[in-house]
């Protein structure tokens, strides 16, 4: 799409707001850069907000034989990059399947990165150097029980974080623990061993607007600020499933009308347009915006 520009309602954040982009090329800017023969969208009868950051929780494209197809699935519901797990359970073997993955999506319809879910017995201080340098997001440290949490050398892991700050997480598949007694256990653990880590939990799908500045994903996805991609969904003002009695936008159980992905229309109406091309993304400088 050429240059062009709109104004209207926004949510970013949490928040709604009156505001106005302008896009060129494949990036939103500020409206002192823009020049030249500009077009003027109207989307008086649109919300807008930027377009997801989400990882594949709930079909996992690594395990699919068919991930192009698979993706789609995320590129209908407003994902304009798409965090696909790399399911790590040895220590031997994490740098050959790293870069099996990487082929495997190529040919993606939304942009992409790798994240690194490792067992918590096999998670070794050279895998926190390896991701770092090939500058995944964050690392997952999956545990079937909390207990096996205690049982990682978490002082050699710190370690190895000196090299490039990535931030790690955790995931504990039994539920015996309520989620708050497992954050909460976390916390304590990342304290006092000086691990640098999410700020949040990672819930099912969708990435938090902290968890993006944690991982270096922000300021370029995820958000409508000058300098990013120019990603964004469009969601019917007129619908009456997006508001609720109190007026405010149901964001999460939304399905955007349209999506935008670096100035190029991916999806309309729950159609997914061909020849669309994702990117595979590198985190930038871990928490450099907190």
């Amino acid at each position: 799409m050429r240059a062009h520009w709109f104004h209207g309602m926004m949510y970013e954040d949490n928040r709604s707001f009156c505001g106005e982009l302008f896009v060129s090329r494949d990036k939103f800017n500020d409206p002192s850069e823009s020049y030249g023969h500009i077009l003027n969208v109207n989307v008086n009868h649109f919300i807008i907000a930027p377009g997801h950051v989400m990882i594949d929780t709930s079909f996992p494209l690594s395990r699919s034989p068919s991930p192009v197809t698979l993706s789609e699935y995320y590129l209908k519901k407003g994902c304009t990059l798409l965090l696909v797990q790399l399911f790590v359970h040895s220590k031997y073997q994490f740098k050959s399947e790293y870069v099996q993955l990487v082929e495997k999506l190529k040919g993606l319809p939304v942009d992409y990165m790798i994240v690194p879910r490792v067992s918590s017995h096999a998670l070794h201080p050279d895998m926190i150097r390896y991701f770092a340098r090939k500058k995944t997001p964050f690392i997952i440290v999956n545990a079937e029980d909390r207990e096996e949490l205690d049982e990682v050398a978490w002082g050699w892991i710190a370690q190895a974080q000196s090299y490039r700050r990535i931030p790690l997480t955790y995931s504990v598949k039994n539920r015996r623990n309520s989620e708050m007694n497992n954050e909460r256990f976390w916390t304590n653990l990342i304290s006092n061993y000086g691990i640098i880590g999410l700020s949040q939990p990672i819930g099912e799908e969708r990435l938090t607007f902290q968890n993006l500045k944690d991982s270096g994903i922000y300021p370029y996805k995820g958000t409508l600020r000058a300098g990013a991609y120019a990603d964004y969904n469009l969601y019917e003002k007129i619908s009456n499933d997006l508001i609720d009695e109190e007026g405010f936008f149901l964001y999460d159980e939304a399905v955007p009308v349209a999506t935008v992905m670096r100035g190029y229309l991916t999806q309309i109406r729950q159609i997914a347009e061909p020849y669309c091309t994702g990117i595979f993304f590198k985190s930038s400088i871990y928490k450099h915006f907190v």
